[in-house]
């Protein structure tokens, strides 16, 4: 309020006096309940102080001069007056939501109040307008400190709170449940140096959450040798490597790597698999193709091997052709002769 009352006689000034007594004034209430003198006296006070400034701004606009202002620059004019019409409606609609002795709410509140509605009728101004004022005592708003945002926006309206020390505790552990790399980890610790939440162990988990590749698991090795995702971490490098594997030579360096590994047997077989092929490449004979199919039915080359089996065979057409061409060329020289 004393601070309220060093600021100009403004409409926006009467607006912010509300939206930031209302927490106090709501615990209060709380504490001594809505119909104690007590509350009473402090909420008319706050009506009052804000009705002022309302009054005050809205006459210095509606003043005597209007009508000269008028003559001279009649658009700026209305709009300037609309614009403090406006804003002094939307400070009642705050007013409206504090209780107030009665005797102020009759013979002065109301009275300004229904003189103010009807100039901004007047103006073509709507009255239904919908306003939102956090009615939140500190108990309240300490109850609804689910996150960090929360917790910090309690601290800006009650520095000294009664719930200073538990809203510091919460921050802590909501920024600690934030933490998903490293980086924010690191982030954390320097924020809370003398946290006792497992920030070492959060820092692990991120480590290895975010790792992809074949290299980030390994230094995630090297970085906890003893950690506790150590058996994860290899199966993951076994599983990259695995499938990274296209050739035979790719196969036979996954099983020179992990001999007794988890993809050992399909490594084996995909080796022999191509092993097999090669050979049938060279021999191109059907019989060798139909050999292929018969090892490996689901093979990696079993579509070539069929396109091979079911093509033409150009060899024995060729050498067919040739015998019957000599043949016809015997049979011809002999029946010359």
């Amino acid at each position: 309020m004393l601070k309220y009352q060093a600021l100009p006689s403004l409409i926006k000034h009467a607006i912010d006096l509300i939206k930031k007594c209302v927490p106090y004034l709501m615990s209060i209430k709380e504490e001594l309940g809505s119909t104690d003198s007590y509350y009473l006296r402090l909420s008319t006070l706050i009506v009052n102080a804000a009705l002022y400034n309302v009054i005050e701004e809205f006459n210095s606009v509606n003043n005597q001069n209007l009508q000269f202002e008028l003559l001279i620059d009649r658009e700026r004019i209305i709009r300037k007056v609309k614009a403090v019409f406006q804003e002094a409606w939307v400070a009642i609609l705050y007013m409206d939501k504090l209780d107030m002795e009665k005797d102020f709410e009759i013979n002065r509140y109301s009275q300004n109040r229904a003189s103010l509605k009807e100039q901004v009728l007047g103006l073509g101004i709507s009255t239904y307008q919908a306003i939102q004022l956090d009615m939140n005592s500190e108990l309240q708003m300490f109850k609804k400190c689910k996150d960090s945002s929360s917790c910090q926006k309690y601290l800006s309206v009650f520095p000294n709170g009664k719930f200073v020390v538990e809203i510091g505790a919460k921050m802590e552990e909501y920024d600690f449940n934030a933490c998903v790399t490293t980086q924010s980890c690191s982030a954390f610790r320097k924020k809370y140096p003398n946290s006792k939440l497992p920030i070492s162990q959060k820092w692990e988990d991120c480590f290895y959450h975010t790792c992809k590749t074949a290299e980030d698991y390994q230094r995630y090795l090297n970085a906890y040798p003893k950690g506790r995702y150590i058996s994860s971490a290899k199966n993951k490098m076994e599983e990259i490597s695995f499938g990274c594997c296209k050739t035979i030579d790719d196969y036979k360096i996954y099983l020179q790597k992990y001999p007794a590994g988890k993809y050992k047997d399909e490594a084996r077989k995909n080796v022999a698999d191509e092993v097999y092929w090669k050979n049938c490449i060279t021999s191109d004979m059907r019989s060798e193709y139909r050999n292929y199919l018969a090892q490996f039915p689901n093979g990696r080359h079993r579509t070539e091997a069929q396109q091979k089996i079911d093509g033409v065979d150009w060899s024995n057409i060729l050498s067919w052709g040739f015998i019957i061409a000599v043949i016809i060329i015997l049979t011809i020289v002999l029946s010359n002769n």
